[in-house]
């Protein structure tokens, strides 16, 4: 039987010759080695019962002596072995948990009594906080219960020794006549989020600029001796990363200037025409690293003409083109006129 759970005892009292169950008898029941014991009740034709409340012992196995006795009869005797099995109790809760570091890590669990599925109020939870690649102990300590089977805690993650990586929460409940239950959490303790972006918005001229840089994309002629790119990079509440390292194509460190924002200066001054890709990341200890990819396209020197650019090199091939038949026409009708005068 399980601790609190009300056994009932049936016992045969009878005439041993003519097999005949006696009634009227006196029977009564006692468990060894207590003082717990009582009287069996007839329910007829030799048969007797008796309730048996387990809450009057603890867990264990015992033996019960029960007796049966009426005039003119021998007295009847029996030993009867039974066992008490603790009250079956599991903690639920989830099996993960995560939380960015410095936030406070919340936990709630219900302690359950799984042979009578009830929530179980009166538990004593505790637990106990460890680095799961060290097994260091960092917090040790009791939930608070909430009266209705659930118990909770916080945890403060912003410590040199709760830095981002995976941590265990045991936790374990124990109550008087019942089993411990165990339950093993693990926490994700994630770094703090970031935000980046390119927030680059300009123009060389209104019209026909020689460098147009519209977020992650920005366009120059390689006769603009260089062009400069902006980048943002801030923790989710927009307040700057501190002692961050801001580099692009994981090569050349950016400029800070200030408020989370980053500046590269990039020559572009007789660079092919042709387009880069720039990866620009920015990383801190216990922060998120992120990256922004950033479009650089070289565009070949133009020249103004009205409210348009045209290449230098397709200009040039058009003047040749316009100049190049009248100093040939030129030179044809110099030569006939010499010949006409000999």
């Amino acid at each position: 039987m399980i601790y609190g759970d009300l056994a009932n005892i049936t016992m045969l009292y009878s005439d041993n010759l003519s097999g005949k169950g006696l009634e009227g008898a006196t029977a009564s029941f006692h468990v060894i080695g207590t003082d717990v014991e009582g009287a069996f009740n007839s329910k007829g034709g030799g048969v007797y019962e008796a309730v048996v409340d387990s809450t009057l012992l603890t867990p264990g196995s015992y033996s019960m002596e029960v007796s049966a006795f009426k005039n003119n009869y021998t007295l009847g005797e029996a030993i009867v072995t039974f066992t008490i099995n603790p009250l079956p109790l599991e903690i639920r809760g989830s099996d993960v948990l995560s939380v960015r570091w410095t936030d406070l890590l919340n936990v709630s669990v219900i302690v359950w009594d799984t042979h009578n599925n009830v929530s179980i109020a009166d538990a004593t939870v505790t637990y106990t906080f460890k680095n799961n690649m060290t097994g260091e102990v960092i917090y040790t300590g009791t939930l608070s219960s909430a009266g209705n089977g659930t118990y909770s805690l916080q945890l403060p993650t912003g410590f040199q020794n709760t830095t981002p990586g995976m941590y265990i929460l045991i936790i374990e409940a124990e109550r008087e006549n019942s089993t411990t239950a165990v339950r093993k959490i693990t926490v994700n303790i994630l770094p703090i989020a970031t935000m980046s972006s390119s927030p680059n918005m300009y123009a060389s001229e209104i019209t026909s600029p020689a460098v147009l840089a519209i977020g992650p994309y920005i366009q120059a002629e390689n006769n603009v001796p260089f062009i400069v790119i902006f980048f943002t990079y801030v923790d989710s509440n927009g307040n700057p990363v501190p002692n961050a390292t801001v580099t692009a194509n994981g090569i050349i460190p950016l400029t800070p200037i200030g408020e989370g924002k980053y500046a590269l200066i990039i020559p572009t001054s007789g660079l092919p025409p042709s387009n880069f890709l720039i990866e620009i990341k920015g990383e801190a200890e216990n922060y998120e690293t992120s990256r922004t990819y950033n479009v650089l396209t070289i565009k070949e020197w133009s020249i103004p003409l009205g409210s348009i650019r045209v290449p230098a090199s397709m200009l040039f091939a058009i003047l040749l083109a316009v100049i190049a038949p009248s100093a040939t026409f030129t030179a044809y009708t110099y030569i006939r006129k010499m010949k006409y005068h000999q």
